[in-house]
């Protein structure tokens, strides 16, 4: 027999990790399909951050689908799959991690169920890597727990990743997210993506 589904679903290509030299471009709200194809025509880029969701996501990012994906994949564009969730303890944002690294841990397995299922959502299966957007607590450099917290956090989300078929990465400042910590959390991430301004708001060609 046959059933009907509720929702156009794709299994996109692009779940195998592409390691490339060229550049990407970060943009909040996935642009249209015309206009990924103007990107990819007239721009150097061939990779675009999607924002796949999470709690303190700011961009609705309605037109994101599974057909969508497919069909800027098609285009010849790589993706970037990156999660928003509550922020370490020590941080201002609304949502926070627990002090307490047993419940940060668990919370980090909690937002890579939900990062996991959004993914599929939009046809990136096992075997991508979904990143975290660890935002900028600099006040933790004096608090060590914050920090600890935010270590534990990630080792949870990278778990639970691994246990699923994905892959784990992270998003952050080098100083005020403190990526150093990351390189003892335990599994080891797969991935990290050091964010670094540029404050002359030009294209960079390094």
């Amino acid at each position: 027999y046959t059933q009907t589904l509720k929702a156009d679903f794709v299994v996109n290509p692009p779940s195998q990790v592409i390691r490339g030299d060229y550049q990407g471009f970060d943009r909040c709200n996935v642009p249209s399909i015309p206009d990924m194809q103007t990107w990819w025509n007239e721009s150097p880029y061939y990779s675009i951050n999607l924002y796949i969701g999470g709690s303190l996501l700011h961009c609705g990012n309605q037109e994101l689908n599974s057909l969508l994906v497919q069909d800027v994949a098609q285009q010849g564009w790589t993706f970037i799959p990156t999660w928003v969730g509550p922020q370490a303890p020590c941080s201002t944002f609304k949502y926070r991690i627990s002090y307490d690294p047993q419940v940060s841990y668990q919370q980090g397995q909690t937002e890579a169920d939900s990062a996991i299922d959004a993914s599929m959502k939009i046809g990136l299966l096992g075997g991508s890597i979904i990143y975290y957007d660890v935002e900028s607590y600099v006040q933790g450099a004096k608090n060590q727990s914050c920090r600890d917290a935010m270590s534990s956090f990630l080792t949870g989300w990278t778990e639970r990743l691994h246990s699923k078929g994905f892959r784990s990465g992270a998003y952050g400042s080098s100083y005020s997210s403190y990526v150093a910590d990351w390189a003892v959390v335990s599994p080891t991430l797969d991935d990290v993506w050091i964010a670094r301004w540029n404050s002359l708001y030009q294209y960079d060609p390094n």
